[in-house]
Formats: structure tokens, C-alpha cells, sequence
């Protein structure tokens, strides 16, 4: 592990190139990077770099890990503006089916689900429950 002079942590690299820099394998030191955290996988045939983000709730639909995206909106003030999530198709035991969520916000909203990935492929928008390959709410 590694703490330079600007207090970055790398784990795996000497090269800190962010805020946290967790490195398994080869370290892309040509790279241009501008982020907070960076991760680097093995290699490309294990599809790189993978991060997993789960809950630890008891078995039941709709739990499961979400990715927040927001900032800040004032000069005291930050919010959630969009959220990926996903969640337990159901809650059956031994079960692992699930789907993709896409959430936005406005202003004074809540985040609320518009984009759905169904477990079988199909995509619904403005719904929650597509039965078909691409489907969009009415209205």
C-alpha cells in the first residue's frame, strides 16, 4: 500500500494516480485519469476491473446494490440526481434472478425507476415490469 504526499492510497501501485487507486495487474501508466477512485483488473479476459455492490438484507424483492450519482445543488446542499440499482426479481429462497434499474429525480422529487432491464432481456421505459423485448409506457 501506498500513501503519497497528497495522502492518495494505492493498493497495488506505487504510481497513485487518484484519490484511491486499488490496482490488480498491469498499472496504465500512460493513462490521463481525473478521478477520485481507480480500479484496474487483472486482465481483459476476466473482463477487467469489477467492483461488486450488494446489500446484506434479508432475502426479498426489489433489495439489492445501487450505485447513487449526485452533487452538490447549493452552497450547503447535495442530492442523489440519478441511481443505478440491482435488485431481486422476487423473493423466493435459493433464487438469484434480478434486474437492472435506471433512476432519475426532479426537483423536489424523489429518485424514481424509468428505465427497467428485465431479468429476461426485455427493456421497459416508463414501466416496471416490460413483457416484451422493448416497451414503453403510454401517457
Amino acid at each position: 500500500m501506498t500513501i503519497d504526499n497528497s495522502q492518495n492510497v494505492g493498493i497495488g501501485t506505487q504510481t497513485v494516480r487518484a484519490l484511491l487507486d486499488v490496482v490488480n495487474g498491469i498499472n496504465n501508466t500512460n493513462a490521463d485519469y481525473a478521478y477520485e477512485a481507480n480500479f484496474v483488473g487483472p486482465n481483459q479476459v476476466n473482463n477487467g476491473a469489477n467492483i461488486a455492490v450488494a446489500t446484506n438484507d434479508g432475502q426479498a424483492i426489489n433489495l439489492g446494490g445501487s450505485i447513487a450519482l449526485g452533487g452538490r445543488y447549493s452552497s450547503t446542499g447535495q442530492a442523489h440526481f440519478a441511481k443505478i440499482k440491482a435488485g431481486k426479481e422476487n423473493s423466493s429462497s435459493g433464487e438469484y434472478g434480478g434486474y437492472l434499474g435506471l433512476f432519475t429525480r426532479v426537483h423536489g422529487g424523489t429518485l424514481t425507476e424509468h428505465i427497467r432491464i428485465a431479468p429476461d432481456g426485455n427493456v421497459g421505459i416508463g414501466m416496471t415490469d416490460p413483457s416484451v423485448s422493448l416497451q414503453v409506457a403510454s401517457g
